[in-house]
């Protein structure tokens, strides 16, 4: 017969494992400038609407909303407001976060987290600006963060961090729409009739072959 004085416990292990996880996110988000390959953060498995999984979905979004790390709170409100959504049979709208590199040491300590906690924001290298080309950079963007022959979404689209939308509606919205050369939004007649009529940037989508 054997006796042990005493039980062996994992929780000084954690407590050792932790910090070092995520002192390697911060490491990996510090430096992502230093690898093009790795200038994004993103995770395709946390989806708005649970697909089967004997079925692949019949629709697929990206629904990248622009907004900038300082508004974590607004965030927050945004992910709570879109989880209270009911989510659509066969549909798959990935809801991301999008900004540009982070300038300071507290940015890439909350992000870090953040990013641990949720896994719902894509990192690009570019610098903030409201006029500057993020929107461009972002779409641009979007092939390389999901290589590959096949189409990983039917549309991609931007949305400004202060506009809601109802996903069901959104997606009664485009799921007649066609698969190519398609750009879809709100749009009014230019104030300078030297220039073509424009979407207004609260929100519009396009389909994949537009952003390759």
């Amino acid at each position: 017969m054997f006796g042990f004085g005493r039980t062996f416990s994992y929780a000084p292990v954690k407590l050792i494992l932790l910090p070092l996880v995520l002192l390697s996110v911060i490491f990996l988000v510090s430096n992502s400038n230093s690898y093009p390959e790795f200038n994004f953060f993103s995770n395709c498995q946390l989806q708005t609407a649970q697909p089967s999984p004997e079925l692949k979905p019949e629709f697929k979004l990206l629904f990248g909303i622009l907004t900038v790390p300082e508004k974590a709170e607004r965030r927050n409100i945004i992910r709570m407001a879109y989880a209270f959504q009911k989510p659509i049979p066969h549909v798959q709208i990935d809801v991301r976060f999008v900004f540009c590199t982070l300038k300071t040491d507290e940015q890439k300590v909350f992000i870090a987290m953040e990013m641990l906690t949720y896994h719902d924001i894509i990192i690009m290298n570019c610098t903030e600006n409201g006029s500057e080309g993020k929107t461009y950079t972002y779409f641009s963007s979007v092939p390389k963060i999901f290589p590959g022959e096949e189409r990983p979404y039917d549309f991609v689209m931007k949305v400004d961090d202060d506009a809601y939308f109802r996903l069901d509606k959104l997606y009664e919205a485009l799921r007649d729409k066609p698969r190519e050369d398609t750009y879809l939004g709100k749009g009014y007649p230019p104030l300078d009739q030297d220039y073509p009529p424009y979407l207004v940037g609260m929100g519009y989508a396009l389909s994949w072959d537009l952003v390759l």
